[in-house]
């Protein structure tokens, strides 16, 4: 009973499979991947486009309109879809039936796996509370109700023991996975029928830009979004609701408006006085913590806040959140929709029946996390450089015992990491990671309750393949072919005019002034000495220099002083068509892959570690120009990353950072 999974070697794929959160969160990412995978394999048609048939009647040119989409009481709807008997009935999706078995209406407890007779015994004890009448009450979780339910006061989250006192003729209907799978591909495969500017958010939710379908095919918004909103209910047989506002803030409150089963355009006049009575707990970042703090000034919705000076704000929750709290309380909000989203991490973690006696039940099972994480990598094709364990330890009040059997009560939260040599996908390297961990935690196995495994800073597997128009595989094609980048005349004459030493006609005069004086003063410094050791081997070297002696030329457009060692062969950044690689890299793809934006990274950190600034600052420039004419926030974003890692090596090694553009013509991201 202590450790069911030592009783069953399939226990956590048993326990995933029943797992609704596991579920919900895989297809979630699924979904996420979807979308991008649409998107690379997209011919450039819409049928669904040329399909509509209604009168056109465009809206004002470049308007932005966001629409949010969210399917109504959505694992209940689809369980209806087959129970039509129960529509207009208080319905409730969970494991459990009431009084019964919370596990399963088809399965006793005692069947699940590791659990014998005693411990069926014992979860009648522990599942189940007892009622004022002396009947056992649920504490099985209700995942989702019906509006029937909700009126009745019902609530998501609730124990179906407290939901069938409130309402006793609640009718429950069991998981349906497969199903919730399938009407959720559906959803998504509608809207891509007309466009690919979507942001995944859940299984049954996503953000849509419809600014470029829109101005396209001169349709009006409220003639598509009714539209659409009947083509999904057809296909699927569930109700959705539909936001419309110029941003992903007023989209997303529409849909609180428009539920159920309706839709909401938030009015583009006047917005500040229709956000006066929204409540500040529906603004996005402010949790409950936060609401605390506003609450005691006594500040509820918005229209409280509007009316609070930005300083006063910024004094009280800092400069960031304060600023967001003042423009968001008026219904601005500049966050772009992420088209791209790529997957930050893969873990495996599990909350239920964790009870260890010992240690070497902690690093069995340990291990099996190990294998079951570095099959879900290899089942995505990445692999990690980080891995970090997470732990779910009995809080120092909390009882041995929890209300609900084997569950895992009232915890505090530890997670650590611990960075790894290579990429990798292998069980072997993940345990020996995280149990080293463990040993340096040293948590007594008895308080465990929950344990994860995490693997982060995540690349594709197939490292000798990169992935199609990566900037990797853009310097593959080009290695053949190596083509020198010459300044143009003009720079050429501008360096002539500057008043820098003779012995100095390779740095940019335009760049060094660009730099701090601490650092302009250690180049040229560097860079005088570097020369005197150039001249004087050059002096002394032979007709026939041996190879030790032999001086490489360098490229005109490449600083000549060059930390031996420090820039690698594999540096893009390094080479002397660079220009050209980054510039079909960038003109490849909409959204650059994580992959190339991390190997740019490490690249430009390579050139601060080396003291080449000068170098770095004109191919950070040229990225800027190119990013620039875009006029994508996804590129925008990265090359924010990319400094925004620059500038962290810089104040490492210098203890300043570089000036350098960083500011997009562009009115969403900025």
């Amino acid at each position: 009973v202590n450790c069911i999974f030592l009783h069953n070697p399939n226990f956590l794929s048993e326990f995933y499979s029943n797992s609704r959160l596991h579920h919900i969160s895989t297809l979630g990412l699924a979904l996420k991947d979807y979308v991008n995978d649409l998107r690379e394999r997209h011919q450039g048609d819409f049928p669904g486009r040329i399909e509509m048939n209604f009168s056109r009647n465009s809206g004002p040119p470049g308007q932005k309109v966001i629409m949010h989409i969210d399917m109504d009481c959505f694992f209940v709807s689809v369980g209806l879809r087959s129970r039509p008997h129960l529509r207009g009935l208080p319905v409730a999706v969970t494991h459990s039936k009431g009084g019964r078995n919370p596990v399963s209406a088809d399965k006793s407890f005692k069947d699940l796996p590791g659990i014998d007779e005693e411990a069926a015994e014992e979860n009648s004890k522990n599942i189940l509370g007892v009622g004022s009448s002396g009947k056992s009450l649920s504490l099985s979780e209700i995942a989702s109700c019906s509006y029937e339910a909700r009126q009745k006061g019902i609530k998501n989250g609730m124990f179906m023991g407290t939901a069938l006192k409130i309402c006793p003729d609640l009718k429950t209907i069991p998981y349906d996975f497969s199903q919730y799978r399938e009407v959720s591909y559906i959803l998504y495969d509608s809207i891509a029928r007309y466009t690919l500017d979507i942001e995944a958010v859940s299984c049954d939710e996503m953000f849509v830009d419809l600014t470029d379908l829109l101005a396209t095919t001169g349709v009006s918004c409220e003639d598509f979004v009714t539209h659409i909103r009947a083509e999904i209910k057809q296909k699927t047989n569930c109700p959705c609701s539909v936001g419309i506002g110029e941003n992903r803030l007023l989209a997303r409150l529409a849909t609180r408006k428009a539920k159920p089963d309706g839709q909401y355009f938030f009015p583009r006049e006047n917005i500040p006085n229709f956000m006066q009575d929204v409540p500040l707990k529906d603004l996005p970042g402010v949790g409950r913590s936060t609401c605390e703090k506003l609450g005691e000034n006594g500040w509820i919705n918005c229209g409280d806040l509007q009316g609070v000076p930005l300083s006063r704000l910024q004094k009280d929750f800092g400069k960031k959140s304060g600023e967001n709290l003042f423009q968001l309380c008026r219904g601005q909000d500049n966050r772009p929709l992420n088209f791209c989203q790529q997957r930050k991490s893969v873990s495996t973690e599990v909350n239920y029946g964790i009870r260890f006696t010992k240690k070497s039940e902690l690093e069995t099972f340990l291990r099996q996390l190990s294998e079951e994480t570095a099959k879900r990598l290899r089942e995505v094709g990445l692999k990690g450089k980080s891995v970090t364990l997470k732990l779910m330890i009995r809080a120092q009040d909390a009882p041995v015992e929890t209300a609900k059997f084997m569950g895992h009560g009232i915890c505090d939260h530890i997670a650590k990491s611990s960075p790894l040599t290579t990429f990798t996908d292998d069980p072997e390297t993940i345990f020996q990671a995280i149990w080293k961990i463990s040993e340096e935690l040293n948590i007594p196995p008895e308080d465990l309750r929950g344990i994860g495994v995490q693997v982060t800073k995540l690349n594709k597997s197939d490292a000798g393949k990169p992935p199609q128009s990566s900037v990797m595989d853009l310097f593959n094609q080009m290695k053949a072919k190596p083509k020198l980048q010459k300044l143009p005349e003009a720079r050429k004459a501008e360096n002539t005019e500057e008043k820098l030493p003779p012995t100095m006609p390779d740095l940019d005069p335009e760049v060094l002034k660009a730099l701090p004086e601490e650092l302009r003063e250690e180049i040229l410094r560097d860079y005088s000495e570097w020369k005197k050791v150039q001249n004087s081997a050059q002096e002394k070297t032979p007709t026939k220099s041996p190879p030790s002696a032999k001086i490489e030329p360098k490229p005109e457009t490449m600083i000549r002083k060059k930390a031996p060692g420090l820039i690698s062969s594999s540096n893009i950044l390094g080479k002397k068509n660079w220009m050209d690689i980054v510039t079909q890299w960038v003109n490849s793809s909409d959204c650059p892959k994580t992959c190339d934006v991390e190997h740019l990274s490490r690249n430009a950190r390579e050139f601060v570690r080396a003291k080449d600034i000068v170098d770095l600052h004109s191919q950070l420039e040229y990225l800027f120009l190119l990013i620039n004419q875009k006029n994508n926030c996804n590129w925008h974003k990265s090359y924010r990353f990319l400094i925004q890692e620059v500038q962290r090596e810089m104040l490492l090694i210098y203890e300043i950072k570089l000036k350098i553009s960083n500011k997009f013509n562009c009115g969403q991201c900025e």
